[in-house]
């Protein structure tokens, strides 16, 4: 059973382990990002298995990309590209809607502390990258 878009984006939303407000309590810019946080999950897929071919998500094929995954971040140099690939899609995204760099986030002013390159981030900020990898596991559960 493969899933369309809309299933996708509300796996996505249901499957977060991360505080968030309902589908409903989003404002514009927010539900846009959760749609593109969900549509990447399928790049995600396609980078862990290095398979282009692949268009849909279906159970299988999730599962068989989140083992990759866990067994593949054991690697520091895999962990941090995958770190890179959510921090760069994440923050074009942000780019794309006119927000830039701040020292504090400010959603009037559209200023974020982590518009930055990758290398600036702090370990921390990193580590927050792989919420959307490990979100996979969650994904394949689901489905």
């Amino acid at each position: 059973m493969a899933v369309n878009q809309t299933a996708q984006v509300e796996i996505f939303c249901r499957s977060v382990s991360y505080p968030t407000k309902t589908w409903e309590e989003l404002d514009a810019f927010h539900r846009e990002s959760k749609i593109a946080a969900a549509d990447h999950i399928l790049m995600k897929i396609r980078v862990l298995l290095n398979d282009e071919s692949i268009t849909k998500l279906t159970p299988e094929i999730t599962q068989k990309a989140y083992q990759k995954y866990c067994e593949t971040k054991q690697s520091k140099e895999a962990h941090d590209m995958y770190r890179r690939l959510d921090h760069t899609r994440w923050l074009r995204f942000y780019t794309y809607y006119n927000w830039s760099y701040g020292p504090s986030r400010n959603d009037i002013a559209r200023q974020h502390p982590m518009l930055c390159p990758y290398d600036q981030l702090t370990p921390e900020q990193k580590r927050e990258r792989d919420a959307a990898w490990e979100l996979l596991g969650s994904i394949a559960s689901r489905l």
